[in-house]
């Protein structure tokens, strides 16, 4: 790229237009009176000052329609529902790279050299430019440094954040690029200038390495630190294909960079003079053979032509050239290119394959890796005498050390930015804040990023969901009006009305089967429950009726009948507590609200169980607060509860042991009753078990401990139906503690007794 000096402005629009119609003057006259011609180079060097506006503003608009054809390639080459994002992201950089670049990176770039390494003049800071030429020169070179950044959105598309993605954009915009440029450009503007690489003699005419290589080192450092897409690579670390939905898009982009390629070697001439027809010429045939190349390669390999293959191999012919576009023979041209592909076609393998880098687009392979090697290549095909250092090996060195610079610099302060951000920007629900959540990505980018809907990124995750078994049924794919995926979101809801009605319908069935079990356990338990008091009363009545009735000893038949007696009672009390849990059970049993002193009723059951609690030597205790109140509850299922909580406290706790009452007045003004134990316990699994009907725990306890399993579920049943809570905690070996709570709305009002009385 060659530098040249701010021209004078016009003066006044009819000063304008009339020296204009002078210039036209003079070039027919110049093609009619050579000599004439020859006789104003004043003249002539005001036309060529033109001429040279208009070619360099013509080649930048050729380069801005690169950013149009990187966007429709990488929107291509991804899923549909990242598509939105992608093409996102590419207007987004240039807005960004446009307003950072003219803010402080064109000062940095071309502003007077501090020591070589960068950049600074007041007069270029803030878009404060100083000449027409100067705002030509400047609209050049901001198109160049958007497609510098661009080339990382199609590295990390896919995964990465939009809110990332426009800071890295800026980072670059406003320091990589313009640090890096003016070590290799800084004297196109001032050639007083001595940049670090420029005085060196180093050679990159249109940013093989400038734009290139920086866009593509800074990707890396990127792909490494965001890391793959789901599902790039199996649970071996193989790389799994994943298609972009649109290879025409793609080929329509390619083909449009190469247009705008024309612009972007073409015009770093600045100058409107047939110089630039050796340089577009190098530039469209490295690109050709560059793709020729991947085309036959990818189909020897892979045995078909994979469109992707062909795109790139152009674009890596294209970004090899530019170093040395101005510099080689047609045939240098074309070892370039095709060499050029080849280094990004193993390149690319070599990332994907051994270091399982997921580019999405081989941004890297095109931009870093073939942008490198056209730089180096520069000295091995440049034409004697292009050379700039003093001999061929020597230009070779500079060469590469220029490219090596641009590596350590680019992947080096994007690499240390984005590991910056990664610390700062992630979280526990989101260990790499660099990313979208897995949730989003699978999504698609366009719905979570931007509310868009096109592809099928909402149908995919709702089938995720429902293939991992965490669907939630009833809910359905909203359908967007005009929609690709409409069709495909009504057939899944349609399916989804057929799965959840099975799985109604299969829950019912489960529940009608649950509910033949348990009436099948109940006849079972009930006719052992049953039968036992009823053998019993059977057996000894008929001993008394029997002729050995005259053998019996009188305190034997007492104790028959003793025997008799007990057992009709338990019969009883197993029909009683039946009766009082399917009223329950069916809503129909009837509470007789009134004031009932709890503490007098725990006192009378325990006089109740005195006794039994004596025979197993138990220590028996009773600790009420001083200001607990009565109650509006049931006074006959109270009796009922606490004698039966206490009756199972005596019956499962070992001798010795402790049985003990507490009543206490909570801070919120309910109540709370506990009877605990220190017997047997249960696990925490069985205490579900333990408040079915009939279900205590374990078979050996129904035969060590008498009793028909009604009591904790009678218990429970009675304390629910009074609006009461039973909780309960145990530990096997250590006892049982069991709590009743009652709200502070069931401690009894005298006011509202009176009221409702």
């Amino acid at each position: 790229m060659q530098g040249f000096e701010g021209h004078p402005a016009q003066e006044n629009m009819m000063t304008n237009v009339f020296r204009r119609l002078i210039y036209l003057f003079l070039s027919f006259s110049a093609m009619l009176f050579p000599a004439a011609a020859l006789a104003e180079p004043a003249q002539r060097f005001a036309l060529q000052s033109d001429l040279d506006h208009v070619w360099t503003m013509t080649a930048a608009g050729l380069v801005f329609m690169m950013q149009a054809g990187f966007l429709l390639l990488e929107s291509g080459m991804v899923r549909a529902k990242n598509s939105i994002n992608v093409a996102q992201k590419n207007i987004t950089d240039f807005i960004l790279s446009t307003l950072v670049f003219g803010a402080v990176g064109f000062m940095i770039m071309f502003g007077s050299s501090v020591g070589g390494l960068f950049g600074f003049e007041l007069d270029l800071l803030m878009f404060d430019r100083v000449s027409d030429w100067t705002f030509t020169f400047f609209v050049f070179q901001v198109v160049f440094c958007g497609t510098a950044v661009t080339v990382l959105s199609g590295a990390v598309a896919e995964r990465m954040k939009m809110d990332v993605f426009m800071m890295m954009a800026v980072f670059i915009g406003a320091f990589v690029y313009p640090v890096y440029g003016h070590w290799a450009w800084g004297n196109l503007l001032d050639p007083a200038n001595e940049p670090l690489l420029g005085a060196m003699g180093f050679i990159d005419f249109a940013g093989s390495s400038v734009v290139h290589s920086i866009g593509g080192w800074a990707a890396l450092a990127a792909v490494i630190l965001v890391g793959p897409r789901i599902g790039k690579f199996d649970a071996e670390g193989n790389p799994q294909r994943i298609h972009g939905h649109n290879a025409i898009l793609s080929t329509l982009g390619a083909m449009i960079i190469w247009v705008g390629w024309i612009g972007f070697n073409g015009g770093s001439t600045t100058a409107g003079t047939s110089a630039f027809a050796h340089i577009i010429m190098n530039t469209v045939v490295a690109g050709a053979i560059g793709g020729l190349v991947q085309m036959v390669l990818g189909r020897y390999i892979e045995g078909i032509y994979r469109p992707f293959r062909t795109i790139n191999g152009v674009l890596a012919g294209l970004v090899g050239i530019t170093a040395g576009c101005d510099a080689v023979s047609t045939w240098g041209a074309l070892a370039i290119g095709a060499s050029s592909s080849l280094v990004c076609f193993y390149g690319a393998k070599m990332l994907v394959y051994r270091f399982k880098l997921d580019d999405v687009v081989g941004a890297i392979s095109v931009h870093a890796f073939a942008g490198a090697w056209g730089t180096v290549m520069v000295g091995v095909f440049a034409m004697p005498d292009k050379l700039a250092a003093a001999d061929r090996f020597e230009q070779i060195g500079v060469q590469s050390l220029g490219v090596v610079l641009c590596f350590v610099w680019a992947f080096g302060t994007s690499y240390v930015f984005l590991r910056v951000l990664k610390m700062v920007l992630s979280s526990h629900q989101n260990p790499n804040g660099l990313r979208v959540p897995p949730a989003h990505e699978l999504e698609g980018l366009n719905a979570s990023e931007h509310g868009a809907t096109l592809g099928t990124g909402v149908l995919q995750r709702a089938m995720c969901e429902l293939a991992d078994g965490n669907a939630d049924l009833t809910r359905r794919v909203q359908i967007e009006p005009g929609d690709e995926a409409g069709e495909l979101g009504e057939i899944f809801n349609r399916v989804m009305d057929t799965i959840e009605e099975n799985e109604r319908k299969m829950r019912s069935l489960e529940k009608e089967k649950e509910a033949n079990q348990a009436k099948t356990a109940f006849i079972a338990k009930m006719s052992h429950e049953l039968r036992t008091p009823l053998n019993a009363i059977i057996g000894f009545s008929d001993i008394l009726r029997g002729k050995a009735a005259q053998t019996v000893k009188p305190e034997t038949v007492h104790e028959y009948a003793e025997d008799i007696n007990s057992s009709g009672r338990h019969l009883l009390e197993i029909i009683n507590d039946i009766l009082d849990l399917s009223k329950i059970e069916a809503g129909k049993y009837v509470l007789h609200l009134e004031e009932v002193w709890v503490d007098e009723i725990a006192e009378q059951a325990l006089r109740l169980i005195r006794e039994a609690a004596n025979d197993k030597n138990l220590t028996v205790s009773c600790q009420i607060d001083r200001n607990f109140p009565s109650l509006r509850l049931d006074e006959r299922l109270m009796k009922q509860i606490m004698t039966n909580l206490l009756s199972n406290a005596i019956k499962f706790t070992p001798e010795g042991g402790k049985v003990s009452v507490i009543h206490k007045v909570l801070p919120t003004g309910g109540v709370r009753i506990v009877v605990a134990d220190t017997g047997i316990g249960m696990a925490e699994k069985d205490i579900a078990k333990a408040l079915e009907p009939f279900g205590q725990v374990e078979s050996y306890l129904t035969r060590q401990h008498q009793g028909t399993g009604l009591g904790l579920p009678l218990v429970n049943a009675f304390v629910e139906l009074q609006g009461g809570t039973l909780l309960i905690e145990s530990e096997p070996g250590t006892g049982t503690e069991i709590s009743i709570i009652f709200p502070q709305s069931l401690v009894f009002d005298e006011t509202l007794s009176a009221d409702t009385a």
